[in-house]
């Protein structure tokens, strides 16, 4: 037998012993990080060469990544995921004590009434700023709406000539728009709203445009706009004789067109009838609103053309301003 064949198996046996006594601390270890366990009182069990050899590099090993590490970064951090812009962030603002969307909290407003075609329209006008001015004098709609067929809008009689706040004009700027429900003085019903417009501030739009976006250049040049276009927008120069063609010509026949095309597919609550529930009416409401705005677009638009063209045959239009007798529109 060889010299070192005792040496040999004994320090077999010691590795062997090592590892079991290894293998018992990884156990612990594992329990202390699962049960929440007390790290010093679980080593003390075990014999003290493995404290102060492998169970003290683990033990050191869990401790660090324990520990606040200086080097590690949190990724949220600058982003807005963490909350970063949020209380700069560019919104229209919607008071919880108003409980009203931006287009009806109106200020300093008159009212004056109208009899079109046999129908009580409703004239609500907001007093302007400064370098704006409502395009359309109350006589102006009253003369256009003459020729429109009452049966296209049916029982829509409130028109709003509005002044939109300055964040409204960056974010949401429009003509004119169809509210389908308009809360005025305690009362919902349909209201058609032509905002005030700057004349000197000029309309910038992005060089690429969709199809349908050519389409209302061509528009706007029509109505007498000038549009210059550069590298990467187009600058669209207003006037007030060109604002007045596009919210008069066209805008005020475009939201008739959307609200005849709610009366085709919907109709009035009021025309339903007795046997039809409230629950069948709101789902061809809804139907209607789930509509692609591509469609809904699409017909308003036609009908505004239409219309524009059987007036300009018949020498209905163009027609110059008809001041009202207390005017502030300019």
């Amino acid at each position: 037998m060889p010299s070192n064949y005792k040496y040999n198996l004994n320090q077999s046996e010691t590795l062997l012993e090592k590892s079991r006594e290894i293998s018992e601390i990884l156990i612990l270890l594992r329990e202390i990080l699962n049960y929440n366990y007390s790290l010093e009182n679980e080593l003390s069990k075990t014999k003290g060469w493995s404290v102060t050899g492998v169970g003290i590099i683990m033990l050191c090993t869990i401790r660090m990544n324990k520990m606040k590490d200086p080097t590690r970064r949190n990724r949220n951090i600058g982003t807005s995921k963490q909350g970063h812009g949020s209380n700069n962030r560019l919104v229209i603002p919607w008071p919880a004590i108003v409980m009203k969307s931006f287009e009806e909290r109106l200020t300093n407003y008159t009212k004056e009434g109208r009899t079109i075609n046999g129908n009580r329209f409703e004239f609500v006008i907001e007093q302007t700023r400064k370098d704006s001015f409502h395009s359309c004098s109350i006589n102006d709609c009253s003369e256009l709406l003459r020729h429109i067929p009452p049966v296209d809008y049916g029982r829509l009689n409130l028109i709003i000539l509005r002044q939109p706040k300055r964040k409204e004009e960056i974010l949401n700027p429009v003509w004119g728009r169809l509210v389908y429900s308009y809360k005025f003085e305690g009362d919902y019903r349909p209201a058609i709203i032509l905002e005030s417009i700057n004349p000197n501030k000029t309309l910038k739009w992005p060089k690429s445009q969709t199809p349908d976006g050519l389409k209302e250049l061509e528009r706007l040049k029509d109505d007498g706009h000038q549009i210059e276009t550069t590298k990467r927008e187009h600058k669209i120069n207003c006037s007030p004789k060109s604002i007045r063609a596009t919210q008069l010509y066209r805008t005020l026949p475009h939201e008739i067109g959307h609200y005849k095309h709610y009366l085709e597919l919907v109709g009035e609550i009021e025309d339903s009838p007795d046997s039809e529930s409230y629950e069948e009416y709101e789902q061809r409401e809804n139907k209607y609103h789930n509509l692609n705005t591509d469609i809904k677009e699409k017909y308003a638009h036609n009908y505004a053309d239409e219309f524009r063209k059987q007036m300009i045959k018949v020498g209905v239009i163009p027609f110059d301003q008809i001041e009202d007798e207390k005017s502030n529109y300019a």
